[in-house]
């Protein structure tokens, strides 16, 4: 699971693969949880899938009643992944993996609908806003190689004389001092 929402998947079966499978179909809207990978030892990846898909045994989806949002569940679980793991983890297995019996009995505080929205749109927007600061920086990283590149091509093509160029000494510059009274 690379994204929050998954909306297409890189494996495809048939309906008659499924019809001949002990597989089912997961309707959309229901949360997909990882349970069963080597990530467990720091991370629960969750999402959301917009297309009704299959999964394997390292996987599990959990649909909710009209009392809890799946969008509310993913969120509460991706800000509380440390406490959930020493609580959702089995020990003693050689592959980390979510005992199912602990994840069922766990508890997720259910603040009613309205209060799940508006976590739900405020964690969204937050999210939205990282996600653009996020793309300036790796756009200011991508802009600052490039400039990297064309000044070290300018130095070695002899476009630009950096003969008589010298590396500041940053013992020569002074400390800032404080402020007496």
């Amino acid at each position: 699971m690379k994204s929050f929402w998954i909306s297409e998947t890189q494996d495809y079966v048939t309906p008659k693969a499924v019809s001949e499978s002990s597989t089912n179909y997961v309707e959309e809207g229901s949360l997909l949880m990882v349970v069963r990978s080597g990530i467990l030892q720091r991370n629960i990846p969750v999402a959301i899938n917009i297309v009704k898909v299959t999964m394997n045994q390292d996987m599990k989806a959990l649909r909710f009643n009209e009392r809890m949002k799946a969008h509310y569940a993913a969120y509460f679980i991706n800000g509380n992944v440390n406490s959930l793991l020493l609580e959702w983890t089995k020990e003693g297995a050689t592959v980390e993996s979510i005992e199912h019996e602990y994840l069922a009995n766990g508890l997720i505080p259910v603040p009613p609908i309205d209060e799940q929205h508006s976590i739900i749109k405020s964690i969204s927007d937050q999210m939205i806003r990282f996600e653009l600061l996020e793309e300036k920086a790796l756009t200011g990283i991508r802009l600052l190689q490039e400039r990297r590149t064309a000044l070290i091509s300018a130095a070695v093509t002899g476009k630009i004389d950096v003969r008589d160029w010298v590396a500041p000494d940053t013992q020569d510059v002074e400390e800032p001092q404080e402020a007496t009274a």
